[in-house]
């Protein structure tokens, strides 16, 4: 449906410009001279102003054929030919706007699209856990941010115990689930490698750290029904990405 009306308005444009040489209607270089002119200009200004520029110019060039027509006294041939030009170069300014609100309307989506594929690659397929590499460079920021704030940022560190593989996976989903329900949204960051969960609190204490610890007990224990957790929790008050790194990297 698209490329249909890129090309019917494409295709219009060019039957525009052809009629006018065609028709061989009055001054038609100069109207030539005028529409690419336009062409140029409404490419180069902002959006708001392009259809104000397209009437604008539309209605002066019709007020110039008016006056030329009536100041001149010309015979009623003539004067029909001036209004096969002033319809010609309206529709002409019409169609290019019109054009121009497709493309740019296809680029707005491209432009979304885009965007909405970034969102994808920052999570892990299927899920909202952060990739490790978009969890580093959020906590980054963060960790930045809450220094500069003068608050205090915790990271938490959830070891997973199963002996099987196929059991650990399954046993990570769900405590997934419960990091995600535990910790405030848009807030804090969860991500995870396999056998281990990871998540960063921002802008809180040691009660805080103890609140979403409870959260994550409550959420896992209604999750897998447990007698004995199988986790064990590490918490460590962080102070920057060089730090959390560190420790990234001597758990990965």
């Amino acid at each position: 449906m698209k490329n249909f009306v890129l090309t019917a308005l494409i295709l219009a444009l060019l039957l525009n410009g052809w009629l006018v040489v065609y028709l061989a209607v009055p001054n038609y270089l100069g109207l030539m001279a005028i529409g690419l002119f336009s062409l140029i200009v409404m490419s180069i200004i902002k959006e708001r102003y392009v259809f104000l520029y397209a009437i604008t110019v539309t209605l002066l060039y019709g007020a110039y054929l008016t006056v030329t027509s009536f100041g001149q006294s010309l015979p009623e041939d003539m004067q029909l030919q001036y209004m096969y030009t002033h319809l010609l170069f309206t529709s002409f300014h019409l169609i290019f706007w019109m054009l121009m609100n497709a493309v740019k309307k296809i680029g707005y989506q491209n432009i979304e699209l885009q965007y909405q594929l970034q969102l994808l690659q920052k999570y892990r397929k299927g899920s909202q856990i952060l990739t490790m590499k978009e969890f580093k460079d959020q906590a980054e920021w963060l960790l930045k941010s809450t220094a500069r704030n003068g608050k205090e940022a915790y990271f938490l560190r959830i070891e997973l115990e199963s002996s099987t593989k196929k059991t650990k996976q399954n046993l990570q989903e769900m405590l997934e689930r419960a990091a995600l329900q535990s910790i405030r949204q848009k807030y804090d960051l969860v991500s995870s490698e396999f056998g281990n969960i990871y998540v960063l609190l921002k802008d809180t204490h040691q009660e805080g750290v103890d609140i979403v610890m409870d959260r994550f007990r409550e959420n896992s224990q209604n999750e897998l029904n447990f007698i004995t957790p199988p986790y064990q929790f590490q918490q460590i008050h962080i102070k920057d990405s060089q730090q959390l790194n560190e420790l990234l990297g001597t758990e990965s």
